[in-house]
């Protein structure tokens, strides 16, 4: 099994292997061009103000990861009501450029078969297009977030049977940070492939 592999443009075909674990990572190189990527960093760190994961306080962030909000009830409600904001403050900071992640969510739209829209859970929409900020002092293992893991009671974790985690990169050292395949999933944990009986329509 070819782990990591490079491509230009994001495909169907590219989701399906990431879905079956037949691929381990998808590389798109220049998805945001470099000229880009330098100005959208520039007005994100000069304009937004950069909170910290109450976890790994080294690491800044802007908006919320659901995980954090397992820990009590009030954070919940913040992530919902404050969905809204954090997506509305990143596309006018970035504005007339497009952001990242709305660039993402087009390209999910437009390459997969059933189409993509933000996730929804019991009733309310999710947020999509978590900032985060690494200083030489930030580090963390490679992991992804899991719904299953921390939503098991909702009607959006009860759904899943799969879940990919995206990332783009719009400032890097130049030294380090290089993919390895560990053979590893969440946390130490091999993540099963999806099985035929599992597939959803569109997968």
């Amino acid at each position: 099994m070819n782990t990591i592999v490079y491509a230009k443009k994001l495909t169907e075909k590219d989701i399906q292997h990431l879905l079956f674990r037949e691929r381990l990572l998808l590389v798109i190189k220049s998805f945001v061009s470099l000229t880009q990527c330098a100005v959208l960093y520039k007005r994100i760190f000069s304009t937004l103000k950069m909170g910290s994961y109450a976890n790994a306080p080294s690491i800044g962030r802007i908006g919320m990861a659901y995980f954090e909000t397992t820990s009590a009830q009030d954070k919940q409600q913040e992530y919902f009501a404050l969905q809204p904001r954090w997506t509305r403050q990143l596309r006018e900071c970035l504005h007339p450029y497009i952001s990242p992640i709305d660039m993402i969510r087009v390209n999910l739209d437009d390459v997969w078969s059933f189409g993509s829209h933000l996730a929804i859970m019991d009733g309310k929409k999710m947020f999509a297009g978590l900032v985060r900020y690494f200083n030489k002092k930030s580090s963390a293992e490679p992991h992804q977030d899991s719904l299953v893991r921390n939503a098991p009671n909702t009607d959006l974790g009860a759904r899943i049977t799969g879940q990919l985690a995206c990332n783009v990169y719009l400032k890097v050292p130049s030294q380090g940070g290089r993919a390895r395949d560990m053979g590893l999933g969440c946390f130490g944990t091999r993540i099963s492939p999806i099985t035929k009986s599992q597939r959803r329509p569109g997968v």
